[in-house]
């Protein structure tokens, strides 16, 4: 599918973002582990769709009510025999269930994009009996007994969360040691936040985690909130002369995105915006960047490890648009002035850069290729824009 976009003058209106696709993942895999929990207002989408498909064929039994939706029965240590978990391209559904898969002793088979399964990496190798990856698949048996562990903190939060799913669920006290510097340590709180909200204990610092669970948690109710990335999405269009009202936001929130509005003011006024603990906002503030101009960013070195590496994906788009990125270990630099795009956009395949990429074409007219990668987070998406009267059309490649 891809998007049309023509120069949209006027942007206005109200823009309802999607409940928190974060927050969602998290709410399923605890209220699973219950006898019975609801779960308010969930996400669906692909990537929330994939791990409740997963989390069915290890146990659970679901219904949904409306949006919101009654989940239990997920007991990790019951035998099952072999299991094949399709991720299809969700890095939280495999990263976080890997770990709760081992205690069962049972063999699970985890298949998805080959892109995510070469993400995924050896991080939980130490974890298993037995660990296998190949090019579409990554095979893993056994684990989870001691009661401390030692797990790198700096390639991805979610390593981190699967582990603390699974020493929750395995009972008494257990510890996690960080062995490098904590980055997102945003998403490790709203794990922590979350297990709470299902009677979990746990504390977490820069230097590991303490949790305390049991086998199954205590039954529960949770509600999503609306989703801060997406939402700045939307809120982004406010930066470059739109009125967009978005309600629902303010307040307290388990989301580190939720700072954006200062994020997207640091890039507006020049500053170097470090995008450690924010790493989803960096393609819309590199768009916000290119409006400007010029913008200086750090802690972006796992940008390549996202759903299409993200410094290269958007340094190729950026560069239709007559912005050059320079891209160091854990820099970006970006220069340039603003023209209409050259050539058609690719996606790479990845929801943030369509995001970007419609904020940019809403100002300079282009077309988005592969556009229905939204869908892996925010399903209507485009019927949004042009209900704020960005002029977008979609069809058939």
């Amino acid at each position: 599918m891809k998007a049309i976009f023509g120069k949209s003058p006027v942007i206005s209106g109200a823009a309802i973002p999607p409940r928190s696709k974060s927050l969602t993942h998290r709410a399923l895999i605890c209220g699973a582990l219950t006898n019975g929990a609801r779960i308010k207002n969930i996400l669906r989408c692909d990537d929330t769709l994939a791990t409740l498909e997963c989390l069915e064929l290890l146990g659970a039994r679901y219904r949904f009510e409306g949006n919101d939706i009654y989940i239990g029965g997920f007991d990790p240590f019951a035998s099952r025999g072999e299991t094949v978990l399709d991720c299809r391209d969700s890095g939280s559904t495999l990263r976080f269930l890997l770990p709760l898969a081992l205690l069962s002793g049972d063999k699970t088979v985890f298949t998805g994009e080959p892109r995510l399964i070469g993400r995924v990496g050896y991080t939980f190798a130490p974890l298993c009996h037995e660990y296998a990856a190949e090019s579409r698949s990554v095979t893993v048996s056994g684990g989870i007994v001691s009661d401390e562990y030692k797990l790198p903190a700096d390639v991805s939060s979610q390593y981190v969360s699967g582990l603390m799913f699974a020493l929750a669920a395995a009972g008494k006290r257990r510890v996690i040691h960080f062995s490098t510097a904590v980055e997102s340590l945003p998403y490790i709180k709203m794990t922590s936040a979350v297990l709470s909200g299902f009677g979990v204990e746990s504390e977490v610092s820069e230097s590991g985690i303490t949790v305390r669970g049991g086998r199954l948690f205590p039954a529960g109710e949770f509600d999503i909130e609306p989703d801060y990335s997406a939402a700045a999405a939307l809120a982004a269009f406010n930066y470059i002369g739109g009125n967009v009202d978005i309600p629902g936001l303010g307040g307290a929130s388990l989301q580190g995105d939720s700072v954006f509005p200062q994020v997207f003011c640091d890039v507006f006024a020049g500053k170097t915006v470090d995008l450690s603990d924010t790493p989803d906002l960096a393609p819309i503030c590199f768009a916000l960047a290119a409006f400007c101009g010029k913008g200086s960013f750090c802690g972006t070195r796992r940008l390549r490890y996202k759903e299409s590496d993200r410094i290269s994906s958007m340094s190729a788009e950026l560069a239709k648009f007559g912005i050059t990125a320079d891209a160091g270990d854990n820099t970006v630099l970006l220069r340039g002035r603003l023209k209409e795009p050259s050539a058609p956009l690719c996606s790479h395949g990845d929801h943030r850069v369509v995001f970007a990429l419609s904020l940019l074409c809403s100002h300079t007219g282009g077309v988005i290729l592969n556009a229905e990668a939204v869908g892996k987070s925010f399903p209507g998406y485009f019927d949004i824009l042009k209900g704020i009267g960005v002029d977008v059309a979609l069809a058939d490649e």
